[in-house]
Parts: C-alpha cells; sequence; structure tokens
C-alpha cells in the first residue's frame, strides 16, 4: 500500500474511533450543563428560538449565544445537541493542530500525529464529550491565527484572533506574542490590533440584529471579569495556590493576607513579566523563527495563567494542545509537555467526578509547586533559545568540550 492511501487509512481509523469515543460520553450532564447550557437552551426554546435574544442576561458571547438560538429549533435533546457543537470544534481543532505540523515540518506522517494526539488528548474529550464545554471553538480559531501568522499572512491571522476573542475572553493570553512580533519585528502594522474588536462587532451584529441592547454585548466581558474576582483560584494549580488566604486563615485562625492587594499585585507582577521579557528580547535583537514563534506563543499562555488571578482550570486549554504540537515537531520541553497536560487531566477529574470535597488543599499547592518549578525551567530554556548568541556559545562549548 503507498504511504499516501496508508496516511489516508489512518486519517479515517483514528476519526472513527474517536467519534465512537465520545458518543460513549455523550449521556454524561455535568453540573455546567445542568446549571446553565441546559437552562439557556431552554430559555430559547420557549422565547421563540433568535427572538428569545432580545432577552439574554446571561454571560456567553454574542457569537455562541446566536448558536444556542439556532440550536433550539432543532428537535433533539439539548445535551446531544449542545456536546455536537463543541465536538465538531473538536475535531476541526485536530485538523488545524495537524495541518499547522505539516505546514512546518511538511511531514505528513506529523501532521496525522497531531491530529490523533490532539483527538486523544484526555481534557479535550473531556471538554467536549464530557463536560460540554466550547473551548474548542475559541482553541480552533486560535491555532488557525498562529497559522497564518507563521506564513505571514497578517491580515487573516488577526482575523482569526479576533473569532476567537469574539467566542472567549481567554484568547487573551496568547497576545502577548502578536505584540512582541509586533514591537522587535515590526512586520505586525499597530493598526492590525483593530481588526480583534472589529471582528468582535461584526459577529455580534446577527444578536443586535434580533433584538439584543448594544450594551449588553459590550458588558458581557465586563461582567464576567466582575462575576469571577471573588476567588483567586479556580481548580487551578498555579501560585495562587500557594498563597491563597483562605487557605492560611483556616490554618491560622485568621487572614494574613488581603484578597484585593494580592489580586491587584498579581496582575501587575504579570504585566511586569510580559514587559520585561519584550524587553529582554529587544536587547537580543531577536530573529523570528517559526519554532521560536510557537514556542513563545506557548510560553506567553502558561506565564500569564500562573500568575493572574481567577484562573479556571480550563483557561490553558490553548496551552496543553501547543505544548503537544511543539513537543512533536521539535522533540523538546517533553517534561514541560507532561506537566501541562497532567494538571489538566487531574484537574478535569477532580471536578467532573466531583471530588473537590474530598481532595485535600495540600495536593493543588504541591501541584502548583511542581508546575512552577517546571515553568521556571522552561522560561530560562526558552528565552535562551530566543538568543541565537547564547546557542552559538553553547555549541562553541560543546566543540572545545568534544575536543577535549
Amino acid at each position: 500500500m503507498k504511504v499516501k492511501n496508508k496516511i489516508i487509512l489512518y486519517f479515517i481509523i483514528v476519526t472513527l474511533i474517536a467519534f465512537c469515543l465520545r458518543i460513549f460520553l455523550f449521556n454524561f450532564k455535568s453540573n455546567d450543563f445542568l446549571i446553565f447550557l441546559d437552562n439557556w437552551l431552554n430559555f430559547f426554546k420557549n422565547n421563540g428560538g433568535l427572538k428569545g435574544i432580545k432577552y439574554y442576561y446571561g454571560d456567553y458571547n454574542a457569537p455562541y449565544v446566536f448558536i444556542l438560538a439556532l440550536l433550539s429549533y432543532i428537535p433533539i435533546n439539548n445535551l446531544y445537541l449542545i456536546k455536537a457543537v463543541s465536538i465538531i470544534f473538536d475535531f476541526l481543532l485536530a485538523l488545524a493542530g495537524g495541518y499547522l505540523s505539516y505546514n512546518v515540518s511538511n511531514n505528513k506522517k506529523l501532521g496525522l500525529v497531531t491530529y490523533a494526539s490532539l483527538l486523544f488528548l484526555p481534557q479535550v474529550v473531556a471538554n467536549s464529550a464530557l463536560w460540554g464545554q466550547c473551548d474548542s471553538i475559541y482553541c480552533f480559531f486560535s491555532v488557525m491565527s498562529l497559522i497564518f501568522l507563521l506564513k505571514e499572512k497578517y491580515i487573516k491571522s488577526f482575523i482569526f484572533l479576533g473569532i476567537s476573542f469574539s467566542f472567549k475572553l481567554q484568547f487573551i493570553f496568547i497576545l502577548p506574542l502578536y505584540i512582541y512580533l509586533y514591537v522587535t519585528e515590526r512586520k505586525i502594522s499597530f493598526f492590525h490590533f483593530f481588526i480583534i474588536p472589529l471582528v468582535e462587532c461584526i459577529l455580534c451584529i446577527p444578536n443586535i440584529i434580533c433584538g439584543m441592547f448594544l450594551e449588553n454585548v459590550i458588558m458581557i466581558y465586563v461582567n464576567q471579569i466582575i462575576q469571577y474576582t471573588e476567588i483567586l483560584v479556580f481548580n487551578y494549580p498555579n501560585i495562587y495556590q500557594i498563597i491563597n488566604p483562605n487557605l492560611y486563615s483556616k490554618i491560622l485562625k485568621f487572614n494574613i493576607f488581603s484578597f484585593t492587594i494580592i489580586s491587584k499585585v498579581g496582575v501587575v507582577i504579570t504585566y511586569i513579566i510580559v514587559v520585561l521579557i519584550l524587553l529582554y528580547l529587544l536587547k537580543i535583537n531577536i530573529k523570528w523563527t517559526k519554532e521560536k514563534i510557537i514556542n513563545m506563543a506557548l510560553l506567553s499562555i502558561a506565564l500569564v495563567t500562573y500568575f493572574l488571578p481567577c484562573m479556571h482550570e480550563r483557561y490553558v486549554f490553548v496551552g496543553e494542545i501547543l505544548s503537544i504540537i511543539y513537543f512533536i515537531l521539535y522533540k523538546k520541553n517533553l517534561l514541560f509537555c507532561i506537566v501541562i497536560n497532567l494538571n489538566a487531566i487531574i484537574t478535569y477529574t477532580i471536578y467532573l467526578g466531583n471530588l473537590g470535597s474530598f481532595v485535600p488543599d495540600f495536593l493543588y499547592i504541591i501541584m502548583a509547586l511542581i508546575y512552577g518549578i517546571v515553568l521556571i525551567r522552561f522560561t530560562i530554556n526558552t528565552l535562551k533559545f530566543m538568543n541565537d548568541k547564547e546557542i552559538k556559545k553553547v555549541r562553541v562549548w560543546e566543540k572545545k568540550k568534544l575536543c577535549i
């Protein structure tokens, strides 16, 4: 059998198995589905579908609300409708990831390996087929944006970034990469960044036509930020598991940290880290390559989500995807790839299995410490890799050592 035919056959087999796996999990109902998604879909069914958008007051952004309203016309179980949309984007995401690998490596086998790896990544399966969440949607558009960024087709890249933003605010974690490229290389125009809100506005037009107030459209993300500022961290092993005031108040019987102060300081520290990396890239006069772009995208997501307060376990979804793609392409940073994905698997299991009350606080602290140490190592390795002069020094040292 020819290599091309083998790849097609494997592609079909992988696709069918991945689809059957998701169908097997279809009947699971998560708390998020029971409390939010099911109620909203019923709301649209009972209020004339698209006509119900006028009365919508939840915190899902306009394009996904429009999808829910359209789904309300289909006489199928709510659970299946919602999961079907997310699962479709699972496959689109895997295709995008596979294409990214193929585009960079020009190797169809690596593209197929990436496609299969992403389809069977436990948190990808759990996110859509179990949880009924839609993170694969914004992640797909983020990966598409990265694909066109690597091709230096910047307008298309920012259009896809804008679509990603229109579905989830979490697109912002990859945004530092685009800022770095703009400041250090100037191939990206300042006006390209205006494409992001422009696309968001365009995708909100159908909702406005259906009667949704412009103020409600604008305030959705604002309300999300306000709504999720009551707890420093949600089931995610970042630095706030280590310095969580609620934890120490239990031990010491009084609060030694102010939640508000920690939260504000965390935001400031995150900004400082982003700026320091930018200054470093300027100092070394970085010469960007495809590998460096993917590496920096991954580092940006990892650092921002580790130091920003109010993070959920699902917010690193794009980072987990990119860690798999990066390792398949370059066979580097295996430890980081394992840890970031293992964290996701553990936290998903805790949440979806309703095990939160049985999990001791120190487990999250240990996970956060391990992840922090691995992230420091990954950050150092990445910054060294960004510096071509540093790489040359290492190579010269290795040659001298070899001569000895």
